[in-house]
C-alpha cells in the first residue's frame, strides 16, 4: 500500500494523530495574527511551547483531550451515547484540566455544581453568549463520530449534532460540527477533497449546507480564522484546498494565526484522513504529548472501525 492511497485503518489513525498533532503545533499560536507569528517565529514547522497558555512543546488542549474522552466512549460503549459521553466529560474537567475554553468552562461547571445536564446547562450558557462569540473549541469531537459511521452519513449528522449541543448549544456549531464529521466519513471513503464537499453539502442539506458550507471554486486561501466555529472550519477549508500533503496543508494553516489551535486540529483531521498516519511527520509525532498513549488508544479504535460495518444499524 502506497503513501498516495493509505488503507483505511491508516486514514482513521491520520484522523486522530493528525487532529492531536495539528492542534498542538498551533497552540502556542493561538490569537497571534500571522504578521505577528512571522515576525517572532519566521515559517513556524516545529512543535514550540509558549504562547499566553503557556504550552509545553507538543502539548494539546482541551479540542483534543476531549476528543480522548469520547474516543474511550465509543469504544467502551461500542456506539455514541450522549449519556455516557457527557458523564466522561465531567470526569475530564473534575481532574481539573489546565485548558478549557470559556463556553465549556462555564457548561462543565455548571452542571457539575448544580446536577444539571450538560445539554440544560449547555442552553443556558449559550444563551448568554452572541452569535460572534460561539467559538469551535468543541469541533474536533465529531472527528471520531465520523469515522465510526463513515458508511452512514444521517448517524453521523444525528450524533455530531447530539454531541455538539452538550457544551455548546448554537445551532450553527452543531451545523459546523455536523460537516466537519461528514468530511472526514467521505474521506475515509476514499473521496476526493472537492467529492467531499459535494457529499457534506448533500447530507447535510442544502439550505443548512449552503451557511457553512458554500459551494464556490474559489474558496480564499489565507482567510484569517475568527472566533467562532464557522470562522474555523471555513478558514481551514480554504488552505485545504490550496495544498497537498499533510505537512503544507497544516503549516499552511497553523502560520495564519487565531484559533491556531482549533484551526491546526481540524486541518490535521482532513490532512490525515486523506493521506494517512503515515504522512505524518515523524519529528511532529515524535513530540506530542502521551504520544504512546494516544497511539495505543488511536489503534484500539482504529481496528473498532475497521472490524464494524462503519456504522449500520446491526
Amino acid at each position: 500500500m502506497t503513501a498516495a492511497t493509505p488503507n483505511l485503518a491508516d486514514r482513521v489513525r491520520g484522523a486522530l494523530l493528525g487532529a492531536a498533532v495539528g492542534n498542538a503545533l498551533g497552540a502556542p499560536f493561538e490569537f497571534m495574527s500571522a504578521n505577528q507569528i512571522q515576525i517572532r517565529h519566521g515559517r513556524v514547522s516545529d512543535m514550540v511551547g509558549g504562547g499566553w497558555r503557556g504550552v509545553r512543546p507538543g502539548e494539546y488542549t482541551e479540542d483534543v483531550a476531549m476528543m480522548l474522552c469520547l474516543l474511550d466512549s465509543l469504544m467502551v460503549s461500542g456506539k455514541y451515547s450522549e449519556e455516557d459521553a457527557a458523564a466522561r466529560y465531567l470526569r475530564w474537567y473534575a481532574s481539573g484540566p489546565r485548558h478549557v475554553s470559556n463556553i465549556v468552562k462555564a457548561t462543565l461547571e455548571g452542571a457539575a455544581e448544580s446536577g444539571g445536564t450538560l445539554t440544560e446547562w449547555s442552553a443556558q450558557v449559550g444563551a448568554t453568549y452572541d452569535e460572534d462569540r460561539q467559538e469551535g473549541s468543541g469541533l474536533l469531537r465529531a472527528v471520531p463520530l465520523g469515522l465510526l459511521f463513515h458508511r452512514r452519513p444521517d448517524r453521523v449528522v444525528e450524533s455530531c449534532l447530539s454531541e455538539a449541543r452538550l457544551t455548546h448549544h448554537d445551532k450553527q456549531t452543531g451545523s459546523v460540527a455536523a460537516a466537519l464529521g461528514l468530511l472526514v466519513a467521505a474521506l475515509l471513503n476514499r473521496l476526493d477533497k472537492r467529492e467531499s464537499l459535494k457529499h457534506a453539502v448533500g447530507a447535510l442539506g442544502r439550505s443548512e449546507a449552503q451557511t457553512v458550507l458554500p459551494v464556490t471554486d474559489a474558496w480564499p486561501r489565507d482567510l484569517p480564522p475568527g472566533p467562532r466555529a464557522i470562522d474555523a472550519l471555513q478558514s481551514t477549508l480554504g488552505n485545504w484546498l490550496a495544498t497537498r500533503g499533510f505537512r503544507a496543508a497544516v503549516e499552511a494553516q497553523v502560520n495564519q494565526g487565531g484559533d491556531a489551535d482549533t484551526c491546526g486540529g481540524l486541518m490535521g483531521a482532513l490532512a490525515g484522513a486523506r493521506y494517512g498516519a503515515s504522512s505524518i511527520p515523524r519529528e511532529w509525532l515524535d513530540r506530542l504529548q502521551d504520544r504512546p498513549l494516544l497511539e495505543e488508544i488511536v489503534e484500539r479504535f482504529a481496528r473498532l472501525v475497521a472490524g464494524s460495518s462503519g456504522g449500520r444499524d446491526d
